[in-house]
């Protein structure tokens, strides 16, 4: 009896509590810049003037510029979220401007990204970790190796990485073209090939933390 009525208290607490949005413990994304004007040809950023999202507010919005870069949906042919031709030398984008950057409610362990590519793509990925911007490390480098990818094909950049943070970077080091690249997706993802998805508006946040905390007490009650 005293079982019933402590799981029933916590269950009437966590709902009293969990309007607070970011009470969820699963890691979610809240945010995705790029520098602004790092692209300099068509594509969501800069037709929208939009290089940076974050939440608050939510849901994080995936439907406006940099954001479409995590969209769930593919796009048409041509709908670039990132597009540039500005190069250190052949090959080699220029690592200032070749960059995204992504945050966190809490620390993920990203093991891979999922590029939506153009035909002129993305080649080669380092990637950096850290729970700070000014303290982020690198994981290491993935190359797919060269050719005309498939248009909106996906490639998988696997980093075989378990390292936590809140903060996840990546830049591109090599294209398969000598002087322009272009990208229409760029999904995060965990070692089962499960993307990391956006932060979602607060009543869907609450449900999914309650959700776990129903779960925790039913083992607890079962032990």
């Amino acid at each position: 009896m005293s079982r019933k009525l402590s799981f029933v208290a916590i269950v009437v607490t966590a709902l009293l509590v969990l309007p607070q949005p970011i009470s969820i413990a699963a890691p979610v994304i809240t945010g995705v810049s790029i520098p602004t004007d790092s692209m300099d040809a068509a594509c969501r950023p800069r037709n929208e003037g939009v290089w940076s999202i974050s939440s608050p507010p939510y849901p994080l919005n995936v439907n406006s510029g940099i954001g479409y870069l995590i969209n769930p949906t593919l796009p048409s042919p041509s709908d670039f979220v990132l597009h540039d031709h500005v190069y250190d030398s052949s090959y080699v984008p220029d690592p200032l401007r070749a960059v995204v950057t992504y945050s966190f409610n809490v620390a993920a362990a990203v093991d891979q990204i999922h590029i939506v590519q153009h035909g002129n793509g993305i080649q080669e990925i380092q990637a950096f970790v850290g729970d700070s911007l000014g303290s982020l490390t690198s994981i290491g480098s993935v190359d797919i190796g060269g050719g005309s990818y498939p248009e909106l094909s996906t490639s998988v950049f696997d980093f075989d990485n378990t390292t936590e943070g809140r903060y996840f970077r990546f830049v591109v080091r090599r294209t398969p073209h000598p002087d322009g690249w272009a990208s229409y997706r760029a999904y995060l993802a965990d070692s089962d090939g499960a993307h990391f998805q956006p932060i979602p508006e607060p009543a869907t946040l609450s449900l999914l933390a309650l959700g776990g905390l129903l779960g925790l007490c039913k083992r607890r009650m079962r032990s």
